[in-house]
């Protein structure tokens, strides 16, 4: 019956006297408030009045008396007697009997069982309400077999949920419990639900049995498919490994076949006409294919692409701004993430209100800042190649989907089938794994659509790779580029007529929207609402306006040749005003994260222009930079060091939520986190993300980038010995 009376005891607390303590009407911050902090004499009175209540509530009289009463026996008698008829079957009855009874014989099995169940911990103010009891301890149970105890425990998570819509749903209450396993998650959803006081404002939203579910198909697939590609890389690596040693001086290292995305014809090796024809030639470069493809799997030669720097680059301040903006979404993602790894998340909603704190607050410009360096990128290579000749569109798309889905779908599948496997923990999702909704949804991602098509979903949690949606924007951005870019090569006035139309378009869309929804213009105070995910921050018909700017951006640096010619003093005043735009765009929600509402209409304004505002700062900061006009910035930004790590970016942003979640849900205690235990917390994850990102940089995404190359190389020299031959 204690299992049912700490779970009053918890609820209770959040509900003094039937008054929420945490109320949805509001951000939760400003209740961080003297209102709040009333003293300890003033919670204690509130809680005594809450038991108070339950006492009186005859339905649960009898589970108070478990606080009073130190007979366990007794206790399991009445927690038969009050739910005997409430849908659980006699053999968890009678097994929670059972340990009930081994404990009023100081069992020490069965004491262990109580002993691991989650208990009211200090510093619930402190949001202290995520409770896992100690799950090695229930894990680790062994209980004796007798006619009795013929069963073993497991251990039970139990989240709540409010009955009504809640702006900081990470502040639902969270504990977990030791119980027998022959207890069912709807049996105990079932029990705890009638335990709970009628008037509560929470129930139970899920309840999760850690166990281990068998390997299903799909799990079965994404291992084959992974040892397949492992095998590759193993004999890849072996084959050029022994390859170079006994070849290197007889051959040419072929590493030089697929380390180019483009080749001179006069590279292509020669025919002799007197001794060779065609078919021979290409009977014998069959092998050749076969070769090289198999070389492109090599450890060694994706490694050495990966870790060494190349010469240097033309717009090199790109690595800088590359990795600086992975590094700022890794470390807005850290606070998000560890939320539910920490006993104290009250403590991050102060340190919103700090000054200091102020571009952690507001990082997710930082994913526009990848946006905007896309639309640059595509732009400026996209009108070079139009100068040339043209362009193959076939090929501009294929390369573009093979260049993002295959590792892509490879980390979902894998996070999908074996995540549940990989770790194990309080909060860990045994039955479903870290992505529940990719069984049903992946199709969406791998056609990039996820952020359209995700329908009725309670959070961008629930989407199948939550994080992906930026890459659904990015392709969709990327398959509607000709119609920005080719008008720019062809009547460059109505191009740029084009690509403002839809800019502003996209500012009046997010306006409107921010308008009719009236969202605040920090994500603070919104506590991550669904609406506001769903309506402005997500759907690409909001976020194309850094990208518009990125195209405009390659535009410029096209026309002038990467060589903008800028007066000094337009210099300085432009390096002002990006600094001061930067700024504001910073701390234009302190105010509002501090918990004072600003006026709608500076809402709006800011929801709907500081996106696009932010991608023109980085934008000058690019042509500056690449023009000569940057100084120490440029400096900085195109550091050699930058090289390496701006590979890495791709996946990193793939990866670096798996680490995040994994370790946070895995973890068995919670931890008491300060300033200084977040900064060790960043460091670690992008450590860690770094790390992995090689491994699956180097097995997952070079090798099938190096295939490509060595398809398009060999189509090359087809087509070039095929025209040499005819001649």
């Amino acid at each position: 019956m204690y299992v049912g009376v700490y779970l009053i005891f918890v609820i209770s607390i959040l509900q003094c006297n039937g008054k929420e303590l945490f109320t949805n009407d509001k951000p939760l911050h400003p209740l961080l408030k003297d209102n709040i902090y009333i003293g300890a004499h003033q919670f204690i009175r509130n809680l005594e009045n809450s038991l108070q209540d339950i006492e009186n509530h005859k339905s649960l009289k009898n589970a108070l008396s478990f606080l009073k009463a130190d007979d366990y026996q007794k206790q399991a008698e009445n927690t038969l007697k009050s739910i005997k008829n409430k849908n659980l079957n006699n053999t968890c009855l009678l097994d929670l009997k059972n340990i009930g009874l081994s404990a009023s014989k100081r069992q020490k099995w069965a004491i262990e069982v109580f002993d691991s169940w989650a208990k009211l911990p200090p510093g619930i103010l402190q949001g202290h309400i995520i409770v896992k009891g100690s799950f090695p301890q229930c894990k680790g149970v062994n209980v004796p077999r007798t006619n009795l105890t013929n069963f073993d425990v497991n251990y039970f998570t139990i989240g709540f949920a409010k009955k009504s819509k809640s702006s900081l749903p990470f502040l639902a209450p969270v504990i977990g419990i030791c119980l027998p396993d022959t207890c069912t998650n709807i049996e105990v959803f079932n029990y705890v639900n009638f335990l709970l006081p009628f008037n509560s404002s929470y129930h139970v939203g899920s309840v999760t049995k850690a166990e281990i579910p068998p390997l299903d198909n799909g799990a079965k697939a994404t291992i084959a498919i992974f040892a397949i590609l492992g095998f590759l890389v193993l004999i890849a690596t072996i084959y050029d490994f022994f390859g170079a040693y006994f070849q290197s001086k007889k051959t040419e290292d072929t590493e030089h076949l697929i380390a180019e995305d483009t080749t001179s014809i006069n590279d292509f090796p020669e025919i002799n006409n007197t001794n060779s024809n065609f078919r021979v030639y290409f009977s014998q470069n069959k092998l050749g294919i076969v070769q090289d493809s198999i070389l492109s799997f090599s450890l060694i030669k994706n490694l050495r692409s990966l870790l060494v720097s190349d010469a240097q680059s033309d717009v090199a301040c790109l690595h800088g701004i590359r990795f600086i903006s992975l590094s700022w979404v890794v470390l807005g993602h850290t606070f998000l993430f560890v939320l539910s790894a920490i006993g104290n998340p009250i403590f991050l909603l102060t340190l919103f209100k700090r000054w200091s704190f102020q571009p952690i607050a507001n990082a997710t410009p930082s994913v526009d800042t990848f946006f905007m360096m896309s639309g640059t990128l595509v732009a400026y290579l996209t009108l070079k190649e139009l100068k040339k000749g043209g362009v193959n569109w076939f090929y501009y798309y294929f390369h573009r989907f093979w260049r993002l889905t295959p590792m892509y779908m490879l980390l979902l599948a894998a996070m999908t089938t074996l995540s549940r496997y990989w770790a194990t923990g309080p909060l860990y999702p045994n039955n479903v794994g870290l992505a529940p909704k990719c069984y049903s949804m992946w199709w969406q991602n791998l056609l990039y659509l996820n952020n359209i098509a995700f329908g009725k979903w309670e959070s961008s949690a629930m989407q199948c790779f939550g994080w992906a949606w930026y890459l659904a924007n990015d392709m969709q951005f990327y398959i509607l580029s000709p119609i920005f870019i080719y008008p720019l090569y062809r009547k460059p006035k109505l191009g740029i007529a084009i690509n403002i139309f839809v800019l502003t378009s996209s500012i009046i869309v997010s306006a409107v929207i921010s308008g009719h929804f009236k969202f605040p213009m920090s994500m603070i105070s919104m506590g991550g609402s669904t609406e506001y995910m769903r309506q402005l921050y997500i759907p690409p018909w909001t976020r194309i306006g850094a990208y518009i700017v990125g195209i405009l951006t390659g535009y410029i640096l096209y026309k002038y040749d990467l060589k903008v010619k800028i007066n000094r003093f337009v210099a300085l005043l432009g390096w002002c005003t990006a600094t001061a735009v930067a700024l504001a765009i910073f701390y234009g929600p302190i105010e509002e994260n501090r918990g004072f509402k600003q006026p709608l209409i500076a809402s709006i304004l800011y929801n709907s222009l500081n996106r696009p505002a932010w991608a023109l700062c980085v934008s000058w900061v690019l042509v500056c930079c690449v023009s000569g006009y940057g100084g120490i910035v440029n400096s900085i930004l195109s550091w050699k060091g930058w090289t390496v790590p701006s590979r890495l970016t791709y996946a990193a942003y793939l990866s670096h939520p798996i680490i995040m979640t994994t370790y946070a849900v895995a973890l068995k205690s919670n931890l008491i986190v300060d300033d200084s235990a977040l900064v060790a917390f960043f460091l670690a994850f992008m450590t860690a993300t770094l790390l992995f990102s090689v491994i699956i940089s180097a097995t997952l995404e070079s090798p099938f980038r190096q295939v490509e190359k060595v398809f398009l190389k060999h189509i090359k020299m087809y087509k070039e010995h095929r025209k040499m031959f005819n001649e």
